[in-house]
């Protein structure tokens, strides 16, 4: 199989503030360069990520001294530059066969720090802690809704995270630990589920009407905005960095420009003078529906469903991994400006769908593949996913049992640094393969794309003078010699088998000649990486 040179005109910046704009060619032509300035005026898209550590992790249900220990002691050291923790607010409790499953996070009872991971305190030390290493905090926040309809604190094996009462029976509403009563949710408007051709029809529904059953507040009425403007700030002072909202898709964009306006700027001793917190949507728009992306791109990012769906597509062969050197703006749908999205292979919701329409941890080899392009590609701002093992889609947290209220689990680590099976764990971000190509990221930072070649089921092309990527998803391996890599010459070790220690590679090696030329060799469903510190 030969590689041919693919030739584009491409906008190759920094991508957090550059537009990109290219079309696929055949044929061999040269490779221009082009810088753009950028037309991004949303002050909430800056990850305020200290250097090139262009990436975050999402430590799903992990505690929040665990979180500590693991920015001090892993992520400050493998190029992660920010951890979304799951939400911090006090949540309901439920006991269904001596589990706690996952979502009651999304339940709020109110907005005290006081949640599954820890208390205020704690949450307080990890923040502290991670900002003292480099790694910034994004807290996952649930401003839509709170607990589902006709649950109540002591009844039905129901409880609250902290100590406050709830009453969610259908026209009490009643949250005494923010306050709300019913006249701070948007029955008058819709008290009723949303209904599934709403979100094709109806708009309004789909930011009215309830979400699964869950009481839908009024962010349109200023008290109950204050009360959560009050909550983000408290959380600014401690020194996050920014936000995850959750179902933002059914919030009005004009009622969240409020809330976001309403924000105190981020901690100046910290992030210096003037800083706007990092804000990302939860939006799901997979085309045809009533809600979309656009019309939350002046006060954030989103969430890009659509990149983790597009790339799952290329592994698994529903077209070829070729396409993907057109991945940015404009390619396929709903992939908007680099500095518009917050990109992912998986997350805590769809890796649970009974058939995902993504690749998760559960197919491991295709996973990786997946997030080590994610990795290598120079387009917006990716997450890895870090997940526990379940085996039903609403199994929570790995948990110390009855006796102690369901706590959650720490994760504990094999010799290689990877989580232990037996502890529950997954810990996608451990995977050598991933971590390796995390440093990788941070490594090539924002250099240039360039040299893309491809063949069928392959992709190949060169961060310039930093590092070079090709992937091969056909079963067989693939050789080919003379690819150019930009790099200088000298012996690198392959980041898809080994890295660099002691002076020797502890995988295989590719030598790059006197004219940034190099034969490679790559397995069958693999890739290859190399780059400037893992030269021998």
């Amino acid at each position: 199989m030969t590689l041919t040179r693919s030739v584009a005109t491409r906008v190759v910046a920094d991508p957090k503030r550059r537009s990109a704009n290219k079309w696929g060619m055949k044929g061999i032509v040269l490779f221009l360069f082009l810088l753009a300035p950028s037309s991004d005026a949303d002050p909430y898209d800056d990850t305020h990520n200290i250097g090139s550590r262009d990436l975050m992790v999402h430590l799903f249900e992990w505690k929040w001294n665990d979180i500590a220990q693991e920015c001090e002691n892993f992520l400050s050291k493998n190029g992660y530059g920010a951890v979304q923790i799951s939400p911090p607010n006090e949540h309901i409790m439920i006991n269904e066969n001596n589990d706690v499953p996952w979502f009651v996070r999304y339940q709020p009872v109110s907005y005290q720090l006081n949640s599954r991971s820890g208390n205020e305190t704690e949450l307080q030390d990890m923040i502290r802690r991670c900002n003292a290493v480099g790694v910034r905090i994004i807290v996952d926040v649930v401003l839509n809704h709170m607990v589902g309809v006709n649950q109540k604190a002591g009844q039905d094996k129901r409880w609250s995270s902290g100590a406050s009462h709830f009453d969610a029976a259908q026209g009490v509403e009643y949250f005494p630990g923010v306050p709300f009563n019913k006249s701070d949710f948007n029955d008058p408007l819709c008290n009723h589920d949303i209904e599934g051709p709403d979100y094709q029809h109806n708009a309004a529904h789909v930011k009215e009407c309830r979400l699964v059953g869950l009481l839908d507040l009024n962010q349109g009425k200023p008290e109950v905005r204050e009360k959560m403007i009050k909550y983000l700030n408290n959380l600014i002072e401690f020194g996050v960095a920014g936000f995850r909202f959750d179902a933002s898709k059914h919030m009005w964009p004009d009622h969240l420009k409020l809330i976001l306006d309403g924000m105190n700027n981020l901690r100046s001793d910290i992030f210096g003078e003037n800083q706007r917190p990092f804000v990302v949507h939860e939006v799901i728009d997979r085309g045809g529906e009533a809600v979309k992306v656009d019309q939350y791109l002046e006060i954030g990012r989103y969430t890009n469903f659509n990149f983790g769906a597009a790339v799952a597509s290329a592994i698994r062969k529903e077209f070829d991994v070729a396409e993907l050197r057109n991945m940015g703006d404009g390619f396929r749908y709903g992939n908007k400006e680099s500095f518009n999205v917050l990109n992912f292979i998986d997350n805590h919701d769809n890796q649970r769908d009974e058939y995902p329409y993504v690749v998760t941890y559960k197919n491991q080899g295709q996973y990786v593949q997946a997030v080590a392009y994610m990795l290598a590609w120079n387009y917006g701002y990716p997450r890895i996913m870090s997940s526990f093992n379940f085996s039903n889609s609403i199994q929570g947290p790995p948990n110390n049992g009855p006796e102690v209220r369901f706590s959650i689990k720490s994760p504990q680590f094999e010799a290689d640094d990877t989580c232990k099976t037996s502890s529950g764990w997954v810990c996608e971000h451990r995977w050598p393969q991933i971590r390796r190509m995390a440093k990788f990221r941070e490594e090539v930072g924002s250099a240039t794309i360039s040299e893309i070649r491809t063949g069928p089921h392959m992709l190949a092309f060169a961060r310039s003078g930093r590092g070079f990527f090709a992937l091969n998803n056909n079963p067989g391996e693939f050789i080919e010699q003379n690819v150019m890599t930009t790099l200088p010459p000298g012996l690198y070790c392959d980041l898809s088998s080994g890295l660099k220690a002691q002076g020797v590679c502890t995988g295989k090696f590719i030598n790059v000649t006197s004219n940034g030329s190099a034969d490679i060799y790559i397995p069958g469903h693999n890739f290859l990486a190399i780059s400037l510190s893992n030269r021998l």
